[in-house]
């Protein structure tokens, strides 16, 4: 909480909207309200969002999308990749282009298991709290000479 309170004018001067994905809702009272505060704050802000998983699993994610798109009546003809997509907790932003996963782990640990699709992953031993920014603009640079194919095959 000290943190949001800490941070909230730093997310507002550099126009970085918060968006809290995971099932916040069972988290104290005190700390949802103070999610809460920060996205109000920061829900004009265009530049950057900042996902922030708390109490998040990706398989859960999907099934809450699809417990919503019944509860709204939708017949199983009507359910497509983007109904589905519209109703995970990322349903306003695009998939991510690029995850950065650290402390050497080689898994997704059930993040985004719907948006990664298409992802590119960048792994690194360092964990997140060393993690530098010499070492993000590495991740991008080698991100920058990848040839992305979505899914398609490389003609020969």
């Amino acid at each position: 909480i000290r943190f949001l309170r800490r941070e909230q004018k730093k997310l507002v001067d550099n126009s970085i909207r918060l968006n809290v994905i995971g099932n916040w809702q069972e988290l104290s009272l005190p700390l949802r309200t103070a999610l809460r505060q920060t996205m109000d704050k920061t829900a004009h802000c265009d530049q950057m969002i900042l996902n922030l998983a708390l109490n998040y699993s990706g398989r859960e994610e999907i099934v809450q999308a699809c417990r919503s798109l019944v509860a709204r009546g939708f017949s199983p003809e009507e359910v497509t990749e983007d109904t589905i997509r519209d109703y995970l907790y990322t349903g306003d932003q695009p998939d991510p282009d690029l995850i950065l996963r650290t402390s050497g782990e080689l898994r997704l640990s059930n993040y985004l298991i719907f948006q990664s699709a298409y992802s590119e992953f960048y792994f690194t031993k360092t964990l997140w709290p060393e993690f530098t920014e010499e070492e993000l603009y590495q991740a991008l640079e080698d991100f920058r000479q990848r040839n992305r194919r979505f899914g398609g095959v490389e003609e020969t």
